[in-house]
């Protein structure tokens, strides 16, 4: 169906690669938790007279690490929602496409 010049519906297949797209962006930034943990920050590694800012550091990539871990899981579920409702947001969107259509003739 179309309204003039713009077709009214969705794409489908576009829907599908943003939602693999997402799948394969949330696994990129949890390989990135991998990427801080082989960096963190002990004390030791501050030296004694600096164990506070250690300590800081060390929390703070700490603080990375679940920040990362939960924007992966969240960027992953919204790909596997999108993914797993393309189906049934596709036939919804033809049988109103095609009653919309049919009411216009």
């Amino acid at each position: 169906m179309s309204t003039g010049d713009q077709s009214v519906g969705m794409d489908a297949a576009a829907v599908a690669s943003l939602a693999s797209n997402m799948r394969d962006s949330a696994g990129e930034v949890n390989d990135q938790v991998q990427v801080v943990a082989g960096r963190m920050v002990a004390p030791a590694d501050t030296g004694f007279a600096y164990e506070a800012q250690g300590d800081a550091i060390h929390n703070g990539l700490l603080a990375v690490q679940q920040w990362l871990k939960d924007w992966s899981e969240a960027t992953r579920l919204t790909g596997d929602a999108m993914g797993q409702n393309v189906t049934s947001v596709t036939s919804v969107d033809r049988v109103n496409s095609e009653n919309t259509e049919q009411a216009a003739s």
